[in-house]
């Protein structure tokens, strides 16, 4: 079976890259790709994620099943930049679900768990969501245009986590976490935020699972 990574270059997809391609044939698909001989899955650098540049993308590589991990994820310069979060969390699943069924791959779209802006800590999935910014409501409409196009698809909403302090990208929240405890330094919370947090290596192996 082969995968491609869309943001295969970024934290999560290169991370996914490396693990899935234990298993599967694995593409790793982004704008900020450079061959690597040295890593065990295959490279595609796109220039955008238009719907001709993914059109041209699927033509080539042929994938099974499409693992979608880009987007917007700054909430500050969402609110700044109200287009890039529409082009890339709202429009980008709705190309890719229109693309599902007509190329006929699997769509796994990674959603947020940041949809809601009361006290409640836990939600059902089927309960309306109310996003209180503009990273929220645009990863909330991306959501609605996977379900909208009824494709052979699957939302995940989720926050994750390298569960190691020798991870690659080390400003990741966890070796922050570990390093600042380590380092008695003090740690700013919120009580109004709720997260359901999972470890890289556990949602990897959600996907290998669900991916068939």
């Amino acid at each position: 079976m082969k995968i491609c990574v869309l943001g295969g270059g970024g934290y999560l997809g290169s991370f996914l890259c490396e693990q899935l391609s234990f298993t599967y044939d694995v593409v790793s698909v982004s704008r900020n790709n450079t061959t690597d001989t040295n890593q065990p899955f295959g490279f595609y650098k796109i220039p955008d994620y238009s719907l001709i540049s993914l059109e041209k993308m699927l033509q080539i590589e042929l994938p099974d099943v499409v693992i979608n991990t880009v987007a917007y994820t700054d909430v500050d310069g969402c609110e700044k930049n109200k287009a890039l979060a529409v082009d890339l969390n709202c429009c980008l699943p709705r190309r890719l679900a229109k693309l599902s069924n007509d190329k006929k791959f699997r769509l796994i779209h990674i959603s947020t768990d940041q949809l809601w802006g009361n006290e409640v800590a836990i939600h059902a999935v089927s309960e309306p969501v109310f996003p209180m910014n503009i990273y929220g409501v645009t990863k909330a409409q991306g959501e609605q245009q996977i379900i909208g196009h009824r494709c052979n698809g699957t939302i995940i909403r989720v926050n994750f986590f390298h569960n190691s302090i020798e991870a690659k990208h080390q400003k990741n929240f966890w070796p922050w976490i570990v390093n600042s405890y380590l380092s008695s330094i003090g740690i700013v919370g919120f009580t109004d935020i709720y997260y359901t947090p999972i470890s890289t290596y556990i949602l990897t192996e959600f996907k290998i699972g669900r991916a068939h």
